[in-house]
């Protein structure tokens, strides 16, 4: 009897508790999470483009007396053709006899490039000679205002639009003594590179 009496025991309390999670309509259940990762790359241009100021020749300072300094009359423009914002870096190489270098030297001009307004307001003198404006064989970057700039025009973070046109003027101190006699070409680079 006492046994019949304990399984009626079990059964009515087991009754009781399916009553009771009946009536509260709610059921206990484990809780499960799980994620996943997602990946995209993105499709990145970067890409620049120089538009001379004399059509198909580049930039022609015509003739220059030996240890004089000329400048270029108009600015090249200089436009940020990518999808993204861009910072440009300079650098220079002669391509026949002479080289660009940081100073004068038989056979080595100095070439110089500042990121300035549009035609008409050429940068000063003292502007070329009081910023790190020297081109050479090193790349190197537009990132501050005292690198390739003047008025607060710089190569930096430019958005990749029409709109946003950088005008580059250009200055070359020919070398004092020099072993050749013919026409001199140099080669001017401007790259674009992920803003820093």
């Amino acid at each position: 009897m006492r046994t019949q009496v304990k399984a009626m025991r079990k059964w009515i309390a087991g009754l009781m508790l399916g009553l009771v999670v009946l009536g509260s309509g709610k059921v206990a259940m484990a809780v499960s999470t799980d994620s996943i990762v997602l990946l995209v790359t993105p499709v990145v241009n970067m890409s620049v483009q120089i538009t001379s100021p004399t059509t198909g020749v580049g930039y022609d300072f015509t003739t220059v007396d030996l240890g004089a300094t000329s400048h270029a009359g108009t600015p090249a423009t200089v436009t940020n053709t990518g999808n993204v914002a861009a910072q440009w870096s300079l650098k220079s190489q002669g391509l026949d006899n002479w080289a660009s270098g940081a100073f004068l030297t038989t056979d080595q001009a100095v070439l110089q490039a500042l990121f300035g307004q549009p035609s008409g307001a050429y940068p000063t003198e003292p502007m070329f000679d009081t910023t790190d404006s020297t081109m050479t064989g090193s790349l190197r970057s537009s990132q501050s205002d005292a690198k390739y700039s003047t008025g607060g025009i710089m190569g930096v973070s430019i958005p990749p639009t029409v709109l946003n046109v950088r005008y580059l003027w250009f200055r070359i101190k020919m070398p004092l003594t020099t072993n050749y006699t013919p026409q001199q070409r140099f080669r001017m680079f401007v790259v674009a590179g992920s803003p820093q």
